[in-house]
């Protein structure tokens, strides 16, 4: 287990939902590492701001170890979007 993942682990204080003023749109073919990415960020947010992150996932794609541990943990909130077709189905 990583340094990061063993102090997020260890970090019991979960603070309320606050909204924050950020955003960021992160887009990329599969599989160039966008999901990891952002869980390093999520991670760095937490860890510096004890703030909670809210992802909005617009694809189907799965999750890496890190952001599972971090979701699990109540760092990092999901959303899936739903989507609809080109048939508006």
């Amino acid at each position: 287990m990583s340094g990061l993942t063993q102090r997020l682990e260890d970090s019991k204080a979960r603070p309320p939902w606050q909204q924050t003023n950020s955003a960021i749109l992160l887009m990329g073919d599969t599989g160039s590492g966008k999901t990891s990415l952002l869980a390093t960020y999520f991670a760095w947010v937490w860890e510096r701001f004890q703030k909670v992150s809210l992802y909005f996932a617009f694809d189907a794609g799965g999750f890496g170890d890190l952001m599972q541990a971090l979701i699990g943990l109540g760092i990092v909130r999901i959303y899936r979007v739903r989507t609809r077709d080109v048939d508006g189905r």
